[in-house]
């Protein structure tokens, strides 16, 4: 037996766990056993065998072969006892639940060690280490060992760590393992994201938001910087879930205004361009517009625009203060469907016309019997500007739900508020028998009776709310909020809008 000759393990087959020794021929189960038939029958070839493990116990420079050494060495040289235990699986889900409440548990994560899987004939072999285990190893040019932010490998190797041994027959996990960390706090920071919040990301990026979006929702949710992992979330996470996933980033620019443009110039030769009408922001005092409207939606205002054309918007759909405004049809079964929609700073009239006239430049016979909205007029305003004329036939309808919702905040919150519920509850049922009449010389019989006979001899409050009522609901302006002034359309609310926004 040569003594300059070192004793290496020789795989029975590829893959396998079996092997003999290169000096004596003796055939081992498992390179443990192999192992410590080298340490004890040949002393002298192992002496120079590399020994990777450096100690992370304070101002120790030893380093150890394998992680047995390393705990015998933790417990001889620095008293710290780190327990090793083993542990059975009926298989790896049920392995993956538990070291995922483990890692949630104790801040702690295990990653995959270098070659860390081995395929035998009848079980394969995992091996997974503490993600603080190791030396951090630049590939910048730089001479720094460690990156500005941080590393979270701590320059030597914590004792925990994780054996798998899965048999490939009844697929029961048999785990033999150290869970004691030694020479790192326990941070939340440093360990991997955990499943659910990269199930968090997922969703995200699927509903189409952008990375710095993603990271600001998922701050929000995860605002304990000693709990959760979410809370030290950045971009470049995001960014590389966006690519292993395979999700587009969809933004040729950082900048979404910048983003916008360039997309919309995409479509400036395109017949078939959903843009229906751009105002980019180029100076401060600009007021950004963006209207919307595919070939399908075209279509559908074409088919469906003649009965009821309905329109509202709605707040915080982006980070930005714009509102989204929606212009929709009915279908045949009495479905809402979007045929356009507005990105716009405002409610206003001067906001709305250059979307009205873009939409009359790709629909100019558009006349519709009804036009629903809230109880703004700006909407009506901008539409009777650029849709109106001689042949104009289409009759203003004011949503039920709005309407409610004025006169109840009024009666409730506002400036002409009435005292006493049951003061509230007379006035409602007054509002409701002038709202639901389908006949005309009966309504105009009841408001003279209820406005002008009943209330003005009430309460001081119901003074004052009659005052309103006058100013903004006068007798004229009846057939845009009253049944009679909508017999053939069995519209009432804009809620088939609700749903869409």
């Amino acid at each position: 037996m040569s003594s300059s000759t070192t004793a290496t393990f020789i795989p029975s087959s590829e893959g396998s766990l079996e092997g003999k020794c290169s000096i004596c021929d003796i055939v081992y189960k498992t390179r443990q056993s192999f192992n410590h038939h080298r340490r004890t029958k040949h002393p002298t070839e192992t002496a120079e065998i590399k020994k990777g493990l450096l100690c992370p116990g304070q101002k120790c420079d030893t380093e150890c072969a394998n992680y047995n050494a390393l705990i015998e060495h933790l417990k001889s040289a620095h008293g710290i006892d780190c327990a090793v235990e083993t542990r059975n699986f009926d298989g790896l889900p049920q392995y993956n639940d538990w070291i995922a409440s483990l890692e949630l548990e104790t801040n702690c994560s295990f990653i995959n060690r270098g070659g860390g899987v081995q395929q035998g004939k009848d079980s394969t072999r995992l091996y997974k280490q503490c993600s603080r285990s190791g030396r951090y190893r630049s590939t910048a040019e730089s001479s720094k060992n460690t990156r500005k932010k941080g590393t979270r490998k701590i320059q030597a190797h914590c004792p925990a760590y994780i054996r798998l041994n899965v048999d490939k027959n009844s697929g029961i996990v048999s785990a033999k393992m150290c869970l004691t960390h030694v020479g790192h706090e326990i941070g939340v920071k440093y360990i991997d994201l955990p499943k659910l919040l990269k199930n968090d990301i997922a969703r995200l990026l699927n509903e189409g938001l952008d990375n710095k979006t993603i990271v600001s929702k998922l701050h929000a949710a995860n605002n304990d910087p000693t709990k959760d992992r979410g809370y030290y979330l950045t971009e470049k996470h995001v960014d590389y879930y966006r690519k292993k996933l395979g999700f587009a980033s969809g933004r040729p620019d950082l900048d979404d205004h910048v983003a916008v443009d360039l997309i919309v110039k995409q479509y400036e030769n395109d017949d078939n361009s959903p843009i229906l009408f751009y105002n980019p922001i180029v100076a401060s005092d600009d007021k950004f517009a963006l209207g919307l409207q595919t070939t399908g939606q075209r279509r559908l205002l074409d088919e469906l625009g003649s009965n009821v054309i309905s329109i509202d918007t709605t707040h915080k759909t982006t980070r930005y203060k714009y509102l989204l405004c929606t212009l929709m049809v009915l279908d045949e079964a009495g479905g809402g469907q979007p045929a356009a929609e507005f990105f716009i700073e405002s409610e206003s009239e001067s906001d709305l016309i250059p979307l009205f006239e873009a939409l009359k430049v790709r629909h100019p016979s558009l006349n519709p019997a009804y036009f629903m909205s809230d109880c703004a007029s700006a909407f009506w305003n901008a539409w009777q500007k650029v849709f109106g004329g001689p042949e104009m036939r289409t009759k203003r309808i004011m949503c039920d739900w709005h309407i409610w919702r004025a006169w109840n905040g009024q009666m409730q919150n506002g400036a002409n508020k009435i005292g006493t519920v049951k003061q509230r509850c007379v006035i409602r049922k007054c509002l409701a028998a002038l709202m639901y009449e389908d006949d005309k010389a009966e309504f105009r019989r009841k408001y003279e009776s209820i406005v002008n006979d009943l209330w003005i001899a009430g309460e001081e409050s119901v003074k004052k709310f009659r005052e309103y009522f006058l100013r903004y609901y006068p007798a004229s302006t009846a057939h845009d909020w009253a049944r009679f002034g909508r017999l053939h359309t069995d519209i009432a609310t804009n809620m088939h809008l609700e749903p869409y926004h």
